[in-house]
């Protein structure tokens, strides 16, 4: 059997929901293999994150450079980054790297959890933005980046024309933490076509993991062929049975539902 591999940059979720767990779960699922580069593990439940430890440079630098070494990567997949000498470590492999590259630029949670140093914000416009195939922020992530109070659907895409000018040639703004556009993602590129993804709205608590498990998905698309627009919406469909079969964990938050079962 040989399979398209996606490499994936991010943080580890010790409750198993989100980050490299999540991204790990949805590439399975589409038979993709799925390769690791941990970059800081954090402490979390379903309420929230407690504490955030960013692994070593060298750590880091070594897993990228063992995987890449070896094996035939189609698409590589950030997530957190956390820090700004992270950022500056990951923008230089993927400088190199001349596939495709899907950036979840990894900041603040649907929770409110603030998931990045400060310092660290502008370095990602700077470096990992630039040549990046898609950026999929959600829209706290998006309203930082791009200095736009996000309350309505006009603001996201005046957000998007923002981000776009930060050298990715694409952008989809998750819409989920707005009520209501719950289930709606905006999509705009820099040849100007955009187009608005929508979804039924669902009613549920477990949601916890959705963003990373969106953009593995996408990456996943794509390592097989699957064209931007394509992939997008079969993450789309995916996403809507993930929370369809949320599991109620924890006091909090659940997570969505990765289970193989709901693809047969």
């Amino acid at each position: 059997m040989c399979l398209s591999s996606v490499l994936t940059i991010g943080g580890s979720d010790s409750c198993g929901g989100a980050g490299i767990q999540a991204d790990i779960k949805a590439l399975n699922n589409f038979n993709v293999h799925g390769c690791t580069a941990i970059t800081c593990v954090t402490s979390q439940n379903t309420l929230g994150v407690s504490n955030i430890e960013p692994l070593s440079l060298n750590s880091i630098k070594s897993q990228i450079e063992s995987i890449l070494s070896d094996i035939n990567i189609n698409v590589i997949k950030t997530g957190m980054l956390y820090d700004s000498e992270t950022i500056k470590l990951v923008s230089g492999v993927l400088a190199k790297f001349q596939k495709i590259k899907v950036i979840d630029p990894v900041m603040v949670s649907r929770a409110g959890s603030r998931l990045i140093t400060d310092d660290a914000i502008e370095l990602y416009k700077d470096l990992i933005f630039p040549g990046a195939s898609l950026l999929t922020p959600n829209i706290f992530e998006a309203s930082l980046l791009s200095g736009i109070d996000i309350v309505d659907q006009n603001d996201i895409v005046k957000s998007a024309k923002t981000i776009l000018t930060f050298g990715s040639r694409s952008v989809l703004i998750k819409g989920g933490g707005l009520h209501s556009l719950a289930g709606s993602d905006y999509y705009l590129d820099c040849d100007n076509r955009e187009k608005w993804f929508h979804r039924n709205s669902i009613k549920t608590l477990n949601t916890h993991g959705s963003g990373c498990t969106l953009g593995a998905t996408i990456a996943a698309c794509l390592s097989k062929g699957h064209d931007l627009m394509s992939s997008i919406d079969l993450a789309k469909d995916y996403i809507q049975l993930c929370l369809n079969n949320g599991v109620n964990i924890g006091s909090g938050s659940g997570i969505v539902g990765q289970f193989r079962d709901i693809l047969v």
